[in-house]
């Protein structure tokens, strides 16, 4: 049965858009006929009463035939009478009655919990309906609990129909949280189940809700899905209101967004309508700086909401918002901080505020909506202008508290979240609600000198630094800790790689066909996470109480007393630099200058990119030594004047996480970048990068190296497209293709020193690697890597290309379904640690895979890599290990001797500086150098013949350099 459009204009676009329930009965399995049993006369006498309007009545003798059934265990009649109750509830739409049948589903729910003879549709009946009552009060917290114990149920009862409107009912839901990738995955296959369907109002329902999602999650696919809803569907008023939206937010077109919301306006049918209409009107008249149309425009569209909605929904709640917006931008602080609460006292119900200046606690705090989150943000701003108006320590103190608060907020939500895209997504609020914290936090440092204030505004900077890494890392320790048996554990990481199998095939040309598969093998794994939490409340309690923050004090107190660490938050306008060791804490504010991004990137362009370097070495050497000194002033040299180190640890942010610190110079120089005198930072101190100051938890580790080294032969090189190489650069040079003639000899030469085992060339397989990386205390990888920045869990490593296994790859999908106990993976190829940057995350490279699958430091590159003069930098270091010498100070003093001994044709910074060190940089334990278990004796003949081979090269290598081609991008 179709819902009429008018119904779904109101159900399916309000926010209710996908309940729909409404109107429809949700099929049960056949049942038998016992009409002369007691109960079927009463239900009888319920549906007459349904027809005659006598709602209440009606309810009441559903219910109780609904206990007549009850008695004989006709479960499938029960469920009857509960639909017969649901469909007079729906229609009398009475948030009183709505809160009643509430409690009568309720216990219904605990009645047929766990109860075997009760068929899957009985339950998913009850547990939809009651998620559809809280919907529809606004009570979406317990709604989506509901939706979400009745998915495994519908599933089992395989009717399309209804799991169509389950799904999409989550769906609006996930999106209305801030989770927007599940809600597009949820979107997604309902849309799939109404087009096998036919059904075209609700395909137009369901897609102008993946517009919804497509607004706030990839904003240029939000007009085309209303468009395309409104092809199917011309004269819906929501769908209208909301390509008036993207107008407004997306195309910043002010007179089509009004076009458009008038028409909305013209032809809404129903209270509901007519307030999203009028509140659009709204904001484009505060967007047009009309503030008192604004204001009326709100009040208007309040009167319908109330109407319709009913105070204490968040479609009502929120208009407060948008008047506390337009209040603020009027100067009425008072009015708006009256407004903003208001928003909040209508979506938390234990907060009961007794002015304008309480916020809600903990306790009080639900995560309802993301407009509490904006009301918290907006008493910030409120306070912050009237700081500026009295000057008022106070006020600011108000601004700070309400940031953090919102922050709290933000990182409780996220918690929730089931796709890590969303958490990345959310990050951007999250930017914006620190960066407001920083601003009041550091500006009353400044006015009172407290120290307290410069301490949290270190703990907001590190809610910014890799929080879904160290979540994941978190949740898989607790699990441990838990108690979450072996079994399940590997059940979890099976589904994990399910998962990845099925985004690995969704990116190949029959992406269609895997589509379904991923989406349940996505459903199998939230299911399991419920079990766990369910099963294991000490396990879930742990996770309701993390936090993403540290503070500067305990980060002090972990640091060796040789190293210094820097961390940044890049703002908009300021940059914001902390500077600790064990016996200091610094922090600054600095405003950026005009050139910031434009020095930064020049630097890098000259630093790393062979083309520049061949093309025009003199005007590049005069790039990097200018910029290379700027930058130097600008990030470090008041810092480290504030309390250096001779070892430097530093936490970057936003595109300082692709700047190679240690090539920065310490004073200006007017000679040549190939000068043996260059003032590099290197040479004063060991330079290492931290995701984050947020301890690694515990963890099992192993023992003993493993290495994997490729020469590559032409049927694996096939796999691969040859890029276009720099000009002047030798093919074979770079680790981005080519055969690598090197890299299987910097595994034996390495091996040679270690020990352990290894696998080369032929026997450098996917299937090699992934049965055997949980294995080692050290993981080595000298071959061809890739990074994707479209799909960043396609970056991907090169192995052998045998014949049984078609794709060579390792993805970084893949990686993160591992669970390594590796101390240190040295991943020697090109471009390791670049992909695209996340906010609040970092950088989505290849080292943090292994950092995911629970490496705790890396060695990465930073751009394409030289195949020769990567062999020799990662023999030296190993060496620098083996004598003791931490990791970064190993690294370093590899890149010294490597300058100290080459000529200076390949002294430029290319060739030599783009690999960096991440993460813990403790000296490599003993143990690590003993046997991993393999074949000893093959191990130590191919280490004597590699080293001699190896000293072979370094004697002859001048030579060689003039008749082949050997200094190459490692891809």
């Amino acid at each position: 049965m179709k819902i009429p459009r008018k119904r779904l204009s109101r159900q399916l676009l309000f926010l209710f858009a996908a309940v729909i329930f409404m109107g429809q009965q949700t099929p049960l399995p056949k049942q038998k006929t016992r009409a002369d049993g007691p109960g079927f006369p009463v239900l009888t006498e319920a549906r007459r009463l349904k027809t005659e309007k006598k709602f209440t009545a009606a309810v009441d003798k559903a219910l109780e035939a609904g206990r007549l059934f009850q008695q004989i265990a006709d479960w499938e009649s029960w469920a009857a009478c509960y639909e017969e109750a649901y469909q007079c509830a729906a229609a009398v739409d009475s948030a009183a009655f709505y809160r009643d049948m509430i409690a009568h589903f309720d216990r219904a729910a605990s009645l047929v919990t766990g109860q075997a003879p009760v068929a899957p549709a009985v339950k998913a009946l009850i547990w939809g309906k009651m998620g559809y009552l809280h919907h529809r009060l606004g009570a979406y917290d317990p709604a989506l609990a509901c939706y979400e114990k009745t998915f495994p149920f519908a599933e089992q009862t395989a009717d399309s129909a209804f799991l169509l409107r389950i799904y999409g009912s989550a769906a609006i839901l996930y999106w209305v949280q801030g989770d927007d990738y599940r809600a597009l995955n949820y979107h997604e296959k309902a849309l799939t189940l109404a087009t096998a369907q036919r059904d075209t109002a609700l395909m137009a329902a369901i897609t102008t809700n993946l517009g919804n999602v497509w607004r706030t999650a990839e904003p240029a696919k939000a007009a085309p899905a209303y468009r395309q809803a409104l092809a199917l569907d011309p004269d819906n008023s929501e769908t209208l209101m909301l390509l008036s939206k993207a107008y407004l937010e997306i195309e910043k077109d002010l007179e089509k967004a009004l076009e458009t919301a008038r028409a909305s306006l013209r032809r809404a049918e129903d209270d509901y309508a007519r307030a999203d209409a009028l509140h659009q009107l709204g904001r484009i008249a505060f967007e047009r700086r009309q503030y008192g149309e604004a204001l009326d425009c709100y009040r208007r569209a309040q009167a319908f909401a109330a109407k319709s909605y009913g105070p204490g929904h968040p479609e009502h709640a929120k208009i407060h918002a948008f008047t506390a917006h337009a209040l603020l931008a009027r100067q009425d602080v008072d009015g708006a901080l009256s407004a903003y609460n208001q928003t909040m006292d209508e979506l938390l119900p234990l907060f009961s505020p007794a002015d304008n200046d309480q916020n809600p606690t903990g306790s009080e705090m639900t995560t309802n909506s993301l407009w509490i989150q904006e009301a918290l943000l907006g008493k910030a701003r409120a306070y912050e202008q009237r700081f500026r108006q009295t000057g008022r320590v106070a006020e600011l103190q108000k601004a700070l508290a309400c940031a953090e608060q919102a922050l709290a907020f933000l990182h409780k939500i996220k918690l929730q979240y089931g796709d890590d895209r969303s958490k990345f997504a959310m990050n951007v609020q999250v930017q914006s609600a620190c960066a407001s914290a920083l601003h009041s936090a550091l500006a009353l440092h400044r006015i009172t000198g407290a120290r307290e204030y410069a301490l949290r505004a270190f703990a907001i900077s590190e809610q910014t630094k890799a929080v879904v890494l160290a979540e994941a890392l978190y949740k898989r320790e607790m699990k441990r800790v838990a108690g979450v048996p072996a079994a399940m554990l590997e059940q979890e990481r099976k589904r994990h790689e399910r998962i990845a199998f099925f985004e690995n095939k969704l990116a190949g040309t029959d992406a269609a066909n895997w589509k379904d598969s991923l989406f349940y093998a996505r459903r199998q794994l939230e299911d399991l996470e419920k079990q766990l939490a369910d099963a294991y409340p000490a396990y879930s309690q742990a996770l309701f109480g993390y936090r993403s923050s540290v503070s500067a004090d305990t980060v002090r107190q972990a640091l060796p007393a040789d190293a210094a660490l820097v961390e940044y938050f890049l703002g908009d306008s300021a940059l914001y630099t902390f500077l600790l060791s064990n016996d200091t804490f610094w922090v600054q504010e600095k405003a950026l200058p005009a050139d910031f991004n434009a020095v930064l990137t020049n630097f890098r362009h000259a630093a790393g990119d062979w083309q520049f370097a061949a093309d025009s070495s003199a005007a590049a050497s005069r790039s990097f030594l200018d910029t290379g000194h700027r930058l130097y002033e600008w990030l470090l040299e008041a810092p480290l004047a504030a309390g250096g180190r001779p070892r430097l640890f530093v936490v970057p942010d936003g595109p300082l996480n692709y700047l190679p610190f240690d090539l920065l110079l310490t004073r200006s120089y007017s000679g040549k970048w190939i000068d043996r005198d260059v003032p590099f930072l290197i040479k004063e101190k060991s330079v290492s990068y931290r995701f984050s100051c947020k301890p690694n938890p515990a963890r099992q580790t192993s023992k003993g190296w493993g290495g994997f080294g490729m020469e590559y032969d032409d049927h694996t090189l096939s796999a691969i497209e040859a890029p276009d190489q720099p000009a002047g650069v030798p093919l074979l040079a770079m680790r981005n293709f080519g055969k690598l003639p090197y890299a299987d000899d910097e595994i034996m030469a390495i091996s040679g020193i270690l020990g352990g085992a290894f696998w080369l060339n032929e026997r450098a397989t996917r299937d090699n690697f992934l049965q055997n990386a949980e294995k080692y205390g050290v993981l080595h990888l000298a071959m061809h890597g890739f990074v994707d920045e479209q799909n960043p869990l396609r970056s991907r490593l090169l192995f052998s290309k045998s014949v049984a296994e078609e794709d060579p790859f390792v993805y970084a999908s893949d990686l993160y379904t591992l669970q390594l106990t590796a101390g240190l993976a040295v991943l020697s190829a090109c471009q390791s640690g670049t992909g695209s940057w996340k906010r609040g995350e970092g950088v989505m490279s290849l080292a943090r895979a292994f950092a995911f699958a629970g490496c705790p430091s890396m060695v990465m590159s930073l751009w394409n890599v030289s195949d020769h003069s990567t062999s020799e930098l990662m023999v030296e270091f190993y060496k620098q290990l083996k004598a003791g010498k931490n990791k970064d100070e190993a690294l370093r003093a590899a890149k010294l001797r490597y300058l100290e001994t080459v000529s200076p044709e390949y002294a430029k910074p290319v060739y030599w500086a783009g690999f960096v060190p991440v993460g813990e940089m403790e000296v490599l334990p003993e143990s690590y150098f003993s046997d991993g278990g393999r074949d000893w004796m093959g191990v130590m003949v191919w280490g004597f013949f590699s080293v001699f081979v190896f000293w072979c090269f370094r004697v002859l290598v001048l030579k060689l350099r003039k008749h082949k081609n050997t200094q190459t991008p490692k891809h």
